[in-house]
C-alpha cells in the first residue's frame, strides 16, 4: 500500500513539474509625455485549440520558422487580440489603431537564450491631448482567457491591477491625472 501511495505522489509531482500554466493575456499601459502606450503580450499557445496542453514556443523553435510562417503567425496573433480585447477612450469610443507586432521573451524582454519562451508583443500609442478623457479595456465574449491590465504612469506601476474575464469591462481610468 505504501509503495502505491509513493508511486502516485511521484506521478503527481512529475506532472506538476512539467505542466504549463494556463496563459493569461497581459495588457500593459504606460502614460508618459501625453502619450498612452499600450502593449498586449500574447502567448503563442493561445492560438492552439488547447492552450493549457500545448508546449511553449522557444527561441530555438522560432529560429527554425520561415519568414513566411513568422509573418503569418504575427497576423494570426493580431487577429486573435483584436477579436478579444478592445480599448475605449471616452467619450471618443472604441479605438482602432495600427498595431506594431514583434516577437519577444515572455515577460517583455528581448529574446536571448535558446530556451527563452517566445510571445508576441502588439503595441500602439495614442496622443492624449484632452484631460477630460477616460480610458477602459474590454475583454470580449469571444475571449476564453483572462486579461490582466497593468497600468503605469511614467514607467511606474499604478497599484490598481485589474483581471478581466470574458465579457467584462475595466473601470474607467481618468486621464486628467496623467496628462502633463
Amino acid at each position: 500500500m505504501t509503495v502505491k501511495v509513493g508511486v502516485w505522489i511521484f506521478f503527481l509531482v512529475v506532472c506538476d513539474v512539467f505542466a504549463h500554466p494556463i496563459p493569461d493575456i497581459p495588457v500593459r499601459t504606460n502614460f508618459q509625455n501625453n502619450q498612452l502606450s499600450i502593449q498586449i503580450e500574447v502567448d503563442l499557445r493561445c492560438l492552439s485549440d488547447d492552450p493549457n496542453g500545448s508546449p511553449y514556443v522557444l527561441k530555438s523553435d522560432l529560429e527554425k520558422w520561415s519568414d513566411s510562417k513568422k509573418g503569418e503567425t504575427l497576423m494570426q496573433v493580431l487577429s486573435y487580440a483584436q477579436q478579444r480585447i478592445q480599448f475605449h477612450l471616452h467619450p471618443k469610443g472604441l479605438q482602432h489603431r495600427k498595431w506594431e507586432a514583434r516577437y519577444i521573451k515572455l515577460g517583455g524582454e528581448t529574446l536571448v537564450e535558446n530556451n527563452d519562451v517566445v510571445v508576441v508583443a502588439l503595441e500602439f500609442q495614442i496622443a492624449i491631448n484632452e484631460p477630460d478623457l477616460s480610458y477602459s479595456v474590454h475583454s470580449t465574449r469571444d475571449n476564453t482567457l483572462s486579461v490582466e491590465v497593468i497600468n503605469m504612469n511614467n514607467g511606474k506601476v499604478i497599484p490598481r491591477q485589474v483581471s478581466l474575464f470574458p465579457g467584462e469591462k475595466s473601470y474607467d481610468w481618468a486621464l486628467q491625472y496623467v496628462v502633463d
